[in-house]
């Protein structure tokens, strides 16, 4: 009897043991890639040095060619009158650069930044120059704001759908874009 429990049970523990231990599965080696390239991106630099080079050389219809359709929102300082523009449309847009050219504002590119958090966006810091801020007393004629130039594009990358100041450098409490306050 005890041999025959002794066997039994020696059945019992290889039939749990074959059916516990899993077989050897071999998988594919884990490979260390690079994320996906998106061949759009190369197009932002070349649209945003489009559009401000249209801007700064007043060609104002190669500048709204420039804007999308679908132009979203914006914000920029209006030196002449110390407030804040704002552009929520195509239809703004258009009218504020013709202000813009009007005023012989120009950009000038200080330093490339990457998108940040934002998507499908370029960050530059710039120098600003402009007949209002040449009014406004400005040293030197031209002012470089604390806010970095944030430029948003379009699917494709061949036009500009944003055109925005990134407040996110000022301490709290202070006047969003203090350099355009009085």
């Amino acid at each position: 009897m005890a041999r025959s429990s002794l066997l039994a049970l020696c059945l019992v523990l290889a039939a749990c043991s074959s059916s516990v231990v899993p077989t050897p599965v071999t998988r594919p080696a884990r490979t260390f890639a690079p994320s996906p390239f998106d061949p759009v991106t190369l197009r932002y630099p070349v649209t945003a040095a489009a559009f401000i080079g249209a801007l700064n050389e007043g060609r104002e219809a190669d500048a709204l060619g420039l804007i999308d359709e679908h132009f979203t929102f914006g914000i920029d300082c209006d030196y002449a009158n110390r407030r804040l523009w704002y552009m929520t449309d195509r239809e703004a847009a258009a009218y504020w650069l013709h202000l813009r050219i009007a005023d012989h504002d120009r950009i000038d590119i200080v330093r490339s930044l990457d998108g940040g958090t934002y998507t499908s966006a370029l960050r530059f810091e710039v120098r600003r120059s402009s007949d209002s801020i040449r009014g406004a007393g400005y040293p030197g004629g031209a002012i470089q704001p604390r806010a970095n130039l944030v430029l948003r594009f379009n699917v494709e990358g061949s036009q500009v759908v944003q055109w925005v100041w990134e407040f996110g450098n000022y301490p709290p409490l202070v006047t969003p874009f203090p350099d355009c306050m009085p």
